[in-house]
Protein backbone atom coordinates (compact mmCIF):
# COMPACT_ATOMS: atom_id res chain seq x y z
CA UNK A 1 0.00 0.00 0.00
CA UNK A 2 2.94 2.45 0.43
CA UNK A 3 4.36 1.72 -2.73
CA UNK A 4 0.97 2.16 -4.27
CA UNK A 5 0.66 6.01 -2.28
CA UNK A 6 4.16 6.90 -3.44
CA UNK A 7 3.71 5.88 -6.78
CA UNK A 8 0.31 7.75 -6.78
CA UNK A 9 1.56 10.77 -4.67
CA UNK A 10 4.31 11.06 -7.62
CA UNK A 11 2.14 10.87 -10.27
CA UNK A 12 -0.04 13.19 -9.15
CA UNK A 13 1.82 15.98 -8.42
CA UNK A 14 3.71 15.60 -11.79
CA UNK A 15 -0.05 16.35 -13.29
CA UNK A 16 0.37 19.47 -10.90
CA UNK A 17 3.69 20.78 -12.16
CA UNK A 18 2.69 20.69 -15.65
CA UNK A 19 -0.40 22.26 -15.05
CA UNK A 20 0.99 24.74 -12.73
CA UNK A 21 4.05 25.73 -15.45
CA UNK A 22 1.64 25.99 -17.83
CA UNK A 23 -1.02 28.48 -16.02
CA UNK A 24 1.72 30.25 -14.83
CA UNK A 25 3.02 30.89 -17.93
CA UNK A 26 -0.42 31.76 -19.30
CA UNK A 27 -2.16 33.91 -15.53
CA UNK A 28 0.33 36.72 -15.94
CA UNK A 29 0.52 37.50 -19.52
CA UNK A 30 -3.36 37.12 -20.03
CA UNK A 31 -4.61 40.24 -19.78
CA UNK A 32 -1.74 41.98 -20.83
CA UNK A 33 -2.93 42.12 -24.55
CA UNK A 34 -6.22 43.11 -23.73
CA UNK A 35 -5.87 46.71 -23.72
CA UNK A 36 -6.84 47.33 -27.01
CA UNK A 37 -7.25 51.17 -28.53
CA UNK A 38 -8.69 50.13 -31.98
CA UNK A 39 -11.57 51.90 -32.95
CA UNK A 40 -14.13 50.92 -35.37
CA UNK A 41 -14.39 53.19 -38.44
CA UNK A 42 -16.37 51.01 -40.62
CA UNK A 43 -18.80 49.07 -38.91
CA UNK A 44 -19.24 45.65 -40.74
CA UNK A 45 -22.99 43.74 -40.99
CA UNK A 46 -23.64 40.93 -38.40
CA UNK A 47 -26.12 38.52 -38.66
CA UNK A 48 -27.97 37.19 -35.20
CA UNK A 49 -28.30 33.58 -35.57
CA UNK A 50 -29.91 32.05 -32.49
CA UNK A 51 -31.52 28.50 -32.65
CA UNK A 52 -33.79 27.36 -30.54
CA UNK A 53 -35.69 23.90 -28.97
CA UNK A 54 -36.81 24.25 -25.61
CA UNK A 55 -35.97 27.51 -24.08
CA UNK A 56 -39.14 29.03 -23.32
CA UNK A 57 -39.74 32.80 -22.58
CA UNK A 58 -35.57 32.86 -21.88
CA UNK A 59 -35.47 33.81 -25.26
CA UNK A 60 -36.60 37.45 -25.11
CA UNK A 61 -33.60 37.72 -22.52
CA UNK A 62 -31.26 36.45 -25.57
CA UNK A 63 -33.18 38.43 -28.22
CA UNK A 64 -33.50 41.77 -25.69
CA UNK A 65 -29.53 41.52 -25.00
CA UNK A 66 -29.26 41.99 -28.24
CA UNK A 67 -31.26 44.58 -28.89
CA UNK A 68 -29.84 46.75 -26.26
CA UNK A 69 -26.29 46.08 -27.05
CA UNK A 70 -23.98 49.78 -27.99
CA UNK A 71 -23.73 48.14 -32.14
CA UNK A 72 -25.30 50.03 -34.27
CA UNK A 73 -28.47 49.40 -34.76
CA UNK A 74 -28.84 49.35 -38.49
CA UNK A 75 -25.22 47.04 -38.72
CA UNK A 76 -27.42 43.92 -37.70
CA UNK A 77 -30.32 41.52 -38.06
CA UNK A 78 -31.52 38.86 -35.82
CA UNK A 79 -32.83 35.26 -37.33
CA UNK A 80 -34.71 33.26 -34.87
CA UNK A 81 -34.45 29.75 -36.04
CA UNK A 82 -36.76 27.46 -34.53
CA UNK A 83 -36.44 23.64 -34.68
CA UNK A 84 -39.16 21.20 -35.90
CA UNK A 85 -39.66 20.39 -31.95
CA UNK A 86 -39.50 24.30 -30.90
CA UNK A 87 -42.27 23.83 -27.93
CA UNK A 88 -45.02 26.27 -27.89
CA UNK A 89 -44.06 28.63 -25.28
CA UNK A 90 -40.58 29.49 -27.16
CA UNK A 91 -42.76 29.94 -30.91
CA UNK A 92 -45.07 31.77 -29.01
CA UNK A 93 -41.98 34.27 -27.62
CA UNK A 94 -40.31 34.50 -30.95
CA UNK A 95 -43.63 35.73 -32.68
CA UNK A 96 -44.10 38.14 -30.13
CA UNK A 97 -41.47 40.39 -31.28
CA UNK A 98 -42.39 43.51 -33.61
CA UNK A 99 -38.97 44.90 -34.55
CA UNK A 100 -37.51 45.32 -38.34
CA UNK A 101 -34.30 43.54 -37.48
CA UNK A 102 -35.99 40.42 -36.16
CA UNK A 103 -37.15 37.48 -38.50
CA UNK A 104 -38.16 34.27 -37.52
CA UNK A 105 -37.56 31.13 -39.56
CA UNK A 106 -39.34 28.01 -39.48
CA UNK A 107 -36.80 25.69 -40.80
CA UNK A 108 -39.26 22.57 -39.71
CA UNK A 109 -35.62 20.60 -39.32
CA UNK A 110 -34.60 19.18 -35.95
CA UNK A 111 -30.99 19.78 -34.47
CA UNK A 112 -29.27 22.56 -34.18
CA UNK A 113 -26.53 22.39 -36.77
CA UNK A 114 -29.03 21.86 -39.32
CA UNK A 115 -30.79 25.04 -38.80
CA UNK A 116 -28.35 27.19 -38.01
CA UNK A 117 -27.26 25.98 -41.82
CA UNK A 118 -30.67 26.56 -42.87
CA UNK A 119 -30.85 30.13 -41.84
CA UNK A 120 -27.35 30.91 -43.15
CA UNK A 121 -27.47 29.49 -45.98
CA UNK A 122 -31.27 30.68 -46.87
CA UNK A 123 -32.16 33.74 -45.03
CA UNK A 124 -29.06 36.20 -44.14
CA UNK A 125 -28.65 39.15 -46.13
CA UNK A 126 -25.36 41.05 -47.11
CA UNK A 127 -24.17 40.23 -43.38
CA UNK A 128 -20.20 39.31 -43.75
CA UNK A 129 -20.16 38.25 -39.79
CA UNK A 130 -22.06 35.76 -38.06
CA UNK A 131 -22.97 35.72 -34.46
CA UNK A 132 -24.09 32.84 -33.39
CA UNK A 133 -25.98 32.80 -29.79
CA UNK A 134 -28.12 30.06 -27.81
CA UNK A 135 -31.57 30.81 -26.83
CA UNK A 136 -30.43 30.51 -23.30
CA UNK A 137 -27.91 32.73 -23.11
CA UNK A 138 -27.54 36.56 -23.18
CA UNK A 139 -24.75 38.73 -24.07
CA UNK A 140 -22.94 41.77 -22.32
CA UNK A 141 -24.10 45.24 -24.43
CA UNK A 142 -20.06 45.48 -25.35
CA UNK A 143 -19.87 42.05 -27.26
CA UNK A 144 -20.61 42.75 -30.71
CA UNK A 145 -18.09 46.06 -30.64
CA UNK A 146 -15.36 43.79 -28.71
CA UNK A 147 -15.29 40.75 -30.92
CA UNK A 148 -15.48 42.98 -34.29
CA UNK A 149 -11.92 44.61 -33.51
CA UNK A 150 -9.61 41.24 -33.86
CA UNK A 151 -11.00 40.93 -37.68
CA UNK A 152 -9.56 44.72 -38.56
CA UNK A 153 -6.03 43.28 -36.42
CA UNK A 154 -5.21 40.38 -38.05
CA UNK A 155 -5.19 38.81 -41.63
CA UNK A 156 -7.26 35.62 -41.46
CA UNK A 157 -9.34 35.37 -38.64
CA UNK A 158 -12.14 32.98 -38.97
CA UNK A 159 -13.71 33.21 -35.34
CA UNK A 160 -13.50 35.38 -32.42
CA UNK A 161 -14.58 33.85 -29.29
CA UNK A 162 -16.21 35.47 -26.12
CA UNK A 163 -15.65 34.86 -22.35
CA UNK A 164 -18.16 32.63 -21.40
CA UNK A 165 -19.61 33.28 -17.98
CA UNK A 166 -23.02 32.06 -15.84
CA UNK A 167 -25.94 34.01 -16.09
CA UNK A 168 -26.91 34.57 -12.14
CA UNK A 169 -25.58 31.57 -10.40
CA UNK A 170 -27.60 31.05 -6.98
CA UNK A 171 -27.79 27.81 -6.15
CA UNK A 172 -24.98 25.73 -4.82
CA UNK A 173 -24.52 23.46 -8.17
CA UNK A 174 -24.40 26.81 -10.42
CA UNK A 175 -21.83 28.82 -8.13
CA UNK A 176 -19.41 25.92 -8.46
CA UNK A 177 -20.48 25.98 -12.34
CA UNK A 178 -19.06 29.95 -12.32
CA UNK A 179 -15.79 29.32 -10.81
CA UNK A 180 -14.83 26.23 -13.44
CA UNK A 181 -16.29 28.88 -16.05
CA UNK A 182 -13.67 31.34 -14.45
CA UNK A 183 -11.25 29.03 -14.38
CA UNK A 184 -11.80 27.86 -18.09
CA UNK A 185 -11.39 32.03 -19.35
CA UNK A 186 -7.56 32.13 -18.94
CA UNK A 187 -7.16 28.38 -20.07
CA UNK A 188 -9.04 29.76 -23.49
CA UNK A 189 -6.91 32.99 -23.30
CA UNK A 190 -4.02 30.89 -23.21
CA UNK A 191 -4.74 28.10 -25.87
CA UNK A 192 -5.76 31.14 -28.15
CA UNK A 193 -2.02 33.07 -27.10
CA UNK A 194 -0.71 29.77 -28.50
CA UNK A 195 -2.70 29.03 -31.86
CA UNK A 196 -4.33 26.49 -29.98
CA UNK A 197 -7.61 26.99 -29.23
CA UNK A 198 -9.85 24.42 -30.38
CA UNK A 199 -13.38 25.38 -28.96
CA UNK A 200 -15.48 28.62 -29.90
CA UNK A 201 -18.26 28.33 -27.92
CA UNK A 202 -21.69 28.71 -29.51
CA UNK A 203 -23.17 31.42 -26.90
CA UNK A 204 -21.35 34.48 -28.57
CA UNK A 205 -19.02 33.51 -31.33
CA UNK A 206 -18.42 35.90 -33.98
CA UNK A 207 -17.79 34.20 -37.58
CA UNK A 208 -16.38 34.82 -40.80
CA UNK A 209 -18.89 34.70 -43.06
CA UNK A 210 -16.51 34.03 -45.93
CA UNK A 211 -14.54 31.61 -43.40
CA UNK A 212 -17.49 29.31 -42.66
CA UNK A 213 -18.35 29.23 -46.41
CA UNK A 214 -15.04 28.04 -47.29
CA UNK A 215 -14.97 25.66 -44.14
CA UNK A 216 -18.16 23.62 -45.22
CA UNK A 217 -20.53 25.09 -42.44
CA UNK A 218 -21.55 23.51 -39.68
CA UNK A 219 -21.19 19.27 -39.34
CA UNK A 220 -24.90 18.44 -38.95
CA UNK A 221 -24.02 14.85 -37.51
CA UNK A 222 -21.38 15.59 -35.25
CA UNK A 223 -22.21 16.04 -30.95
CA UNK A 224 -19.94 19.15 -30.41
CA UNK A 225 -20.35 21.10 -33.71
CA UNK A 226 -18.93 24.44 -32.18
CA UNK A 227 -15.62 22.40 -31.20
CA UNK A 228 -15.83 20.18 -34.62
CA UNK A 229 -16.01 23.66 -37.01
CA UNK A 230 -13.33 25.30 -34.87
CA UNK A 231 -10.59 22.82 -35.52
CA UNK A 232 -11.87 22.52 -39.51
CA UNK A 233 -11.27 26.18 -39.31
CA UNK A 234 -7.66 26.21 -37.92
CA UNK A 235 -7.23 23.57 -40.59
CA UNK A 236 -7.94 25.57 -43.60
CA UNK A 237 -5.71 27.97 -41.96
CA UNK A 238 -8.29 30.61 -39.83
CA UNK A 239 -7.13 32.49 -36.85
CA UNK A 240 -9.72 31.68 -33.74
CA UNK A 241 -8.99 34.48 -31.83
CA UNK A 242 -10.58 35.23 -28.24
CA UNK A 243 -11.43 37.96 -25.99
CA UNK A 244 -11.75 38.16 -22.50
CA UNK A 245 -13.27 41.58 -22.38
CA UNK A 246 -16.11 40.27 -24.33
CA UNK A 247 -18.67 38.30 -22.08
CA UNK A 248 -21.52 36.15 -22.50
CA UNK A 249 -23.41 34.43 -20.32
CA UNK A 250 -25.06 30.72 -20.33
CA UNK A 251 -28.24 28.95 -17.85
CA UNK A 252 -26.46 26.50 -16.02
CA UNK A 253 -27.35 22.87 -15.41
CA UNK A 254 -29.40 22.47 -12.74
CA UNK A 255 -28.77 19.59 -11.50
CA UNK A 256 -25.67 16.92 -10.82
CA UNK A 257 -27.46 14.33 -13.92
CA UNK A 258 -28.17 17.39 -16.59
CA UNK A 259 -24.80 18.64 -15.90
CA UNK A 260 -23.17 15.56 -16.00
CA UNK A 261 -25.12 14.17 -19.41
CA UNK A 262 -23.96 17.52 -20.66
CA UNK A 263 -20.38 16.69 -19.82
CA UNK A 264 -20.23 13.87 -20.75
CA UNK A 265 -21.71 14.87 -24.57
CA UNK A 266 -18.88 17.95 -24.26
CA UNK A 267 -15.82 15.47 -23.59
CA UNK A 268 -17.23 13.00 -26.30
CA UNK A 269 -17.20 15.13 -28.98
CA UNK A 270 -14.21 16.90 -28.23
CA UNK A 271 -11.81 13.78 -28.02
CA UNK A 272 -14.16 12.34 -31.18
CA UNK A 273 -13.25 15.34 -33.10
CA UNK A 274 -9.20 15.29 -31.85
CA UNK A 275 -9.17 11.68 -32.88
CA UNK A 276 -11.10 12.46 -36.16
CA UNK A 277 -8.76 15.71 -37.09
CA UNK A 278 -5.59 14.27 -35.19
CA UNK A 279 -3.81 14.17 -38.64
CA UNK A 280 -4.73 17.31 -39.74
CA UNK A 281 -4.30 19.70 -36.84
CA UNK A 282 -1.07 21.19 -37.63
CA UNK A 283 -0.85 25.18 -37.42
CA UNK A 284 1.70 26.97 -40.42
CA UNK A 285 1.69 30.31 -40.99
CA UNK A 286 4.44 33.08 -41.39
CA UNK A 287 4.52 33.96 -38.00
CA UNK A 288 3.74 31.29 -36.05
CA UNK A 289 4.64 27.11 -36.78
CA UNK A 290 2.47 24.87 -34.37
CA UNK A 291 2.65 21.33 -34.90
CA UNK A 292 0.46 18.18 -33.37
CA UNK A 293 3.19 17.66 -30.59
CA UNK A 294 2.21 20.88 -29.00
CA UNK A 295 -1.86 20.60 -29.21
CA UNK A 296 -1.50 17.49 -27.93
CA UNK A 297 0.69 18.18 -25.08
CA UNK A 298 -1.51 21.19 -24.07
CA UNK A 299 -4.23 18.99 -24.37
CA UNK A 300 -3.17 16.22 -22.53
CA UNK A 301 -1.89 18.67 -19.73
CA UNK A 302 -5.21 20.01 -19.36
CA UNK A 303 -7.11 16.51 -19.43
CA UNK A 304 -4.33 15.20 -16.39
CA UNK A 305 -5.18 18.15 -14.48
CA UNK A 306 -8.98 17.29 -14.27
CA UNK A 307 -7.95 13.60 -12.92
CA UNK A 308 -5.09 15.71 -10.70
CA UNK A 309 -7.76 17.54 -9.02
CA UNK A 310 -9.84 14.55 -7.21
CA UNK A 311 -6.18 13.33 -6.19
CA UNK A 312 -5.31 16.37 -4.76
CA UNK A 313 -8.58 16.37 -2.63
CA UNK A 314 -7.86 12.53 -1.43
CA UNK A 315 -4.41 13.68 0.18
CA UNK A 316 -5.49 16.98 1.59
CA UNK A 317 -8.82 14.79 3.08
CA UNK A 318 -5.94 12.22 4.34
CA UNK A 319 -4.01 14.72 6.50
CA UNK A 320 -6.89 16.54 7.38
CA UNK A 321 -8.31 13.36 9.14
CA UNK A 322 -5.20 12.67 10.42
CA UNK A 323 -4.93 16.23 11.88
CA UNK A 324 -8.45 15.54 13.43
CA UNK A 325 -8.13 12.30 14.75
CA UNK A 326 -4.76 13.17 16.59
CA UNK A 327 -7.24 16.09 17.86
CA UNK A 328 -9.41 14.06 19.05
CA UNK A 329 -7.16 11.90 21.05
CA UNK A 330 -5.22 14.09 22.61
CA UNK A 331 -7.86 17.29 23.27
CA UNK A 332 -7.43 20.71 22.37
CA UNK A 333 -4.31 21.67 24.14
CA UNK A 334 -2.58 20.01 20.90
CA UNK A 335 -3.75 22.84 18.98
CA UNK A 336 -2.07 25.36 21.11
CA UNK A 337 1.06 23.73 21.09
CA UNK A 338 3.72 24.83 19.73
CA UNK A 339 6.39 21.67 19.27
CA UNK A 340 2.64 19.63 18.26
CA UNK A 341 2.10 22.14 15.65
CA UNK A 342 6.16 22.38 14.20
CA UNK A 343 5.76 18.48 14.35
CA UNK A 344 2.40 18.48 12.21
CA UNK A 345 3.65 20.61 9.62
CA UNK A 346 6.57 18.59 9.73
CA UNK A 347 4.67 15.46 8.65
CA UNK A 348 4.14 16.15 5.28
CA UNK A 349 6.30 15.69 2.70
CA UNK A 350 8.19 17.92 -0.11
CA UNK A 351 4.84 16.27 -2.60
CA UNK A 352 2.28 17.62 -0.25
CA UNK A 353 3.94 20.80 0.05
CA UNK A 354 4.03 21.22 -3.77
CA UNK A 355 0.14 20.43 -3.70
CA UNK A 356 -0.83 22.61 -0.98
CA UNK A 357 1.44 25.53 -3.27
CA UNK A 358 -0.82 24.20 -6.43
CA UNK A 359 -3.78 25.26 -4.56
CA UNK A 360 -2.61 28.79 -3.02
CA UNK A 361 -1.73 29.31 -6.84
CA UNK A 362 -4.50 28.27 -8.13
CA UNK A 363 -7.15 30.17 -5.58
CA UNK A 364 -4.92 33.31 -6.26
CA UNK A 365 -5.82 32.58 -9.69
CA UNK A 366 -9.17 32.19 -9.56
CA UNK A 367 -8.85 35.68 -7.90
CA UNK A 368 -7.03 37.08 -10.30
CA UNK A 369 -9.22 36.29 -13.03
CA UNK A 370 -11.93 37.71 -11.03
CA UNK A 371 -10.49 41.25 -10.50
CA UNK A 372 -10.40 41.40 -14.33
CA UNK A 373 -13.33 40.03 -15.61
CA UNK A 374 -15.83 41.66 -12.51
CA UNK A 375 -13.89 43.86 -11.45
CA UNK A 376 -13.99 43.15 -7.54
CA UNK A 377 -13.36 40.23 -5.36
CA UNK A 378 -14.74 38.76 -2.18
CA UNK A 379 -11.37 36.55 -0.35
CA UNK A 380 -14.07 34.53 2.24
CA UNK A 381 -17.23 34.19 -0.94
CA UNK A 382 -14.97 33.73 -3.83
CA UNK A 383 -12.24 31.64 -1.62
CA UNK A 384 -15.13 29.53 -0.27
CA UNK A 385 -15.93 28.31 -3.45
CA UNK A 386 -12.72 27.92 -5.40
CA UNK A 387 -11.76 25.80 -2.83
CA UNK A 388 -15.31 23.97 -3.54
CA UNK A 389 -14.50 23.69 -7.21
CA UNK A 390 -10.63 22.59 -7.14
CA UNK A 391 -11.88 20.01 -4.25
CA UNK A 392 -14.33 18.41 -5.07
CA UNK A 393 -16.27 19.28 -8.32
CA UNK A 394 -13.33 18.03 -9.64
CA UNK A 395 -14.63 14.38 -9.16
CA UNK A 396 -17.73 14.92 -11.21
CA UNK A 397 -15.51 16.21 -13.90
CA UNK A 398 -12.75 12.96 -14.10
CA UNK A 399 -15.86 10.94 -13.74
CA UNK A 400 -17.05 12.82 -17.04
CA UNK A 401 -14.06 13.13 -18.60
CA UNK A 402 -13.44 9.38 -18.31
CA UNK A 403 -16.58 8.54 -19.83
CA UNK A 404 -16.32 11.04 -22.32
CA UNK A 405 -13.30 9.00 -23.77
CA UNK A 406 -14.33 5.46 -23.67
CA UNK A 407 -17.28 6.94 -25.26
CA UNK A 408 -14.99 8.66 -28.11
CA UNK A 409 -13.86 5.11 -29.15
CA UNK A 410 -17.38 4.01 -29.31
CA UNK A 411 -18.29 6.40 -31.70
CA UNK A 412 -14.55 6.59 -33.68
CA UNK A 413 -15.26 2.70 -34.20
CA UNK A 414 -18.85 3.16 -35.22
CA UNK A 415 -17.93 6.00 -37.86
CA UNK A 416 -15.13 3.75 -38.86
CA UNK A 417 -18.03 1.13 -39.50
CA UNK A 418 -20.44 2.85 -41.29
CA UNK A 419 -17.60 4.35 -44.08
CA UNK A 420 -16.25 0.67 -44.42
Amino acid sequence: MDVFDSVLSYVLMSMLLLTVIFWLIVYFDTFESENNKTKIKNYPKVAVVIPTLFEGKFLRNSVDSVLNSNYPKDKYNIYIGLNERTDKITRKTAYSFKNRNITVVDTHLNGKSRVMNYVIKNKLKDEKLILSLDADSVIDKNLINKLVIPFFEKKDVGIVAPSMLIYKPKKPLEMIQKYEYLFNIALRKGLSMLSTLLVAPGPGSLISRSALEKAGYYDENNITEDMELTMRMLINGYRIENRLDAISYTLPPRTIPTLMKQRFRWYSGSFFNMIKYRKQLVVKRDDENIDRGTISLILISSGLSLLALPLLGYYIYLYLSKFIFQLSQVGLKFTLSYQSFVNFLFSFNELSFIGIITVIIAIYSMFYILKNINKKVSVVKDGFWSMIFILLYGYLLAIAWTAGFLNSLRLINKSNGTKS
